[in-house]
């Protein structure tokens, strides 16, 4: 029952032509005629954007839902592994009351959604739908800031539909809009090969950056319909945790994403940009491209199908076909076919080519390069972590589930290097290097509350603590929303922590600056000072841990290694030497402090 339940918790955390509306001459959006057969919610609801009426939902604190509305047409049949193109109307009056599917993927991360016929997927490639969330008052012409959600999944899963975002309790708060939004995951999302690249496509039809162009066309969408919801579309803040995060540096870096959103917040994200030879190239090419590149996946299904009889064949098989010929190939499979070759063995996250530095949609140099030659879209921008980020991985495996019975000091010990070295490469790292090109607008946090308790025999405060996800009911308001209880939702001191954040978020959604919050009764978030011992970052907690403070505490990767060369308080030295391999492989590795490392050192 232990393992059954963690297994859920780590399964359900994880889950990152425009069309004009109509308007009248004061440039408004039409109101729509009140028709007297509608009902309570709907005649709240009833809204006309440029595809047509639709009516939605009224929540259960009052706040306006709508779900399931298209941004975009199918991308299935001859639209997939292309750029989205903007929705077709409607007629008549869409009943925006369900959410729309999720995006095709393995079943790990699709909760509520189903694995209906037992293959092993859900979701469907008819997906590209998103959510909105108003004020109970919500009217067009408002214009209120509207922040738009991007989720977590590793980029291979996960949607806009799970209970832990439900931005109602946001929206009807605080006084904001909130959209969530789906993109295309996993290969479906990211995909590139030769053959899809011919003659006639445009940059955005060869990026291969499916699922960053869906975001991009969300918010195209916003920015021509969300003033019908009361919406300001000069104000729109991405907001996204995890893979969301990611995506949230994506479009900070994306020149096509330029505009179309004036502030930005990355909750526990980093930098995944890879070069395009990844995904075009042979695994056997001088420069090896992925074992399911674009190249690899079609020399595995000529295999299957029978066309080839191993890999040397099919590649020499491939080599000789025509762009057309291939292209035809692989847009006869299904989806679930190709999942079946990139990822056989159904884990949850699975090596795969994404996000790539293509050129057009994303920059063709490292980001961090782009960032300190101040080639990125600047907009005000939150950035942080949660302390103790890595315990949540460690919590999903059973090795370490082990160790934290029989060694719990070396579980918490590797959790924390793990954890500050992701805040010093993707918090405080990017921070110094904004600042260095000159751009001044960005706060940092860390998220530090760790009151889970005891969860079926294991005391979650010390297994999990502040670890990833654990921040997003808190952002929400919305209780738990997680696989597994967060502590007492109710709890006074968490209920406070939860309405300050929300008040921070919404603060800085309306005027890209977080101050004291809405409420202006809070501490001043101030913004990162690079002078040594001034503050840098907000500490986010319980007034019983020290409660919301400003902190001067920021990582170098020097401190990060001095701090674990001079650690003398691991029990297992083997631990010791994993987390140095973990921390240093390949960034600046010194095998002979790799072999004095610590009490006994790591020469065996």
């Amino acid at each position: 029952m232990l393992h059954l339940s963690l297994r859920f918790f780590f399964i359900a955390c994880l889950m990152l032509g425009a069309c004009h509306m109509e308007t009248l001459p004061d440039k408004r959006p039409a109101k729509p005629a009140q028709d007297q057969t509608l009902n309570a919610a709907e005649k709240a609801t009833l809204r006309r954007i440029a595809q047509g009426e639709l009516t939605g939902l009224v929540s259960e604190n009052g706040a306006l839902v709508w779900r399931g509305i298209p941004f975009a047409q199918p991308p299935a049949g001859e639209w997939r592994w292309k750029a989205p193109r903007a929705p077709q109307p409607w007629t008549g009056r869409l009943a925006a009351t369900k959410n729309g599917s999720a995006c095709f993927q393995d079943m790990y991360m699709a909760s509520p959604f189903k694995d209906t016929d037992g293959d092993g997927f859900t979701g469907s490639e008819d997906c590209l739908y998103l959510n909105i969330f108003t004020p109970a008052n919500a009217a067009a012409g408002q214009k209120l800031p509207v922040m738009y959600w991007i989720y977590g999944g590793g980029n291979v899963g996960g949607h806009n539909a799970a209970p832990a975002y439900d931005g109602s309790v946001l929206a009807q708060k605080h006084q904001v809009i909130v959209v969530a939004i789906n993109y295309r995951v996993g290969v479906m999302g990211w995909f590139m090969h030769p053959a899809l690249m011919g003659p006639g496509t445009g940059a955005a039809d060869r990026s291969g950056n499916w699922g960053t162009l869906d975001t991009i066309r969300g918010l195209e969408w916003v920015r021509d319909n969300i003033a019908a919801f009361g919406g300001d579309p000069g104000r729109v803040t991405l907001f996204g945790e995890s893979a969301g995060a990611i995506n949230v540096f994506s479009l900070v870096l994306s020149p096509m994403a330029r505009g179309l959103f004036h502030r930005a917040i990355s909750q526990s994200g980093a930098l995944q940009e890879m070069p395009l030879t990844t995904a075009l190239n042979f695994s056997d090419d001088a420069v090896p491209g992925m074992p399911v590149s674009g190249p690899e996946v079609v020399n595995k299904i000529l295999i299957r199908e029978g066309l080839a009889r191993d890999r040397a064949e099919a590649k020499r098989k491939q080599l000789a076909m025509p762009d057309a010929e291939i292209k035809k190939l692989l847009y006869r499979q299904t989806p679930a076919q190709i999942y079946k070759i990139v990822n056989p063995t159904g884990v949850r996250v699975y090596p795969a080519p994404r996000l790539f530095s293509d050129g057009a949609v994303l920059p063709s140099e490292p980001a961090m390069k782009a960032f300190a030659a101040g080639r990125f879209n600047k907009v005000p921008m939150i950035i942080g972590t949660n302390r103790d980020e890595r315990r949540f991985y460690l919590l999903a495996e059973p090795r370490w589930r082990q160790v934290l019975k029989t060694n719990p000091e070396d579980y918490l010990r590797f959790a924390k290097y793990g954890s500050l070295a992701w805040k010093q490469r993707y918090v405080d790292d990017i921070a110094r290097t904004m600042i260095k090109a000159g751009h001044h607008d960005v706060y940092a946090y860390r998220f530090d509350w760790d009151e889970e308790g005891m969860v079926s025999g294991i005391n979650m405060s010390v297994a999990l603590g502040a670890g990833h996800t654990v921040e997003i009911p808190f952002v929400f308001g919305q209780g738990n929303g997680l696989a597994i209880p967060l502590g007492n939702p109710d709890d006074p001191g968490r209920r406070m922590l939860s309405s300050a954040m929300m008040s921070y978020w919404t603060q800085f959604a309306a005027n890209g600056n977080p101050g004291r919050g809405l409420k202006d009764t809070a501490v001043p978030w101030t913004p990162w000072n690079s002078e040594p011992g001034a503050d840098k970052i907000m500490i986010f907690d319980s007034a019983v841990d020290g409660g919301i403070r400003m902190s001067s505490g920021d990582v170098t990767r020097d401190s990060l290694r001095q701090a674990l060369l001079n650690d003398r308080e691991f029990k297992d030295q083997s631990i010791h030497c994993e987390i140095y391999q973990a921390l240093f492989r390949g960034l600046a590795w010194n095998e002979d402090e790799y072999r004095k490392l610590g009490r006994d050192g790591c020469a065996k």
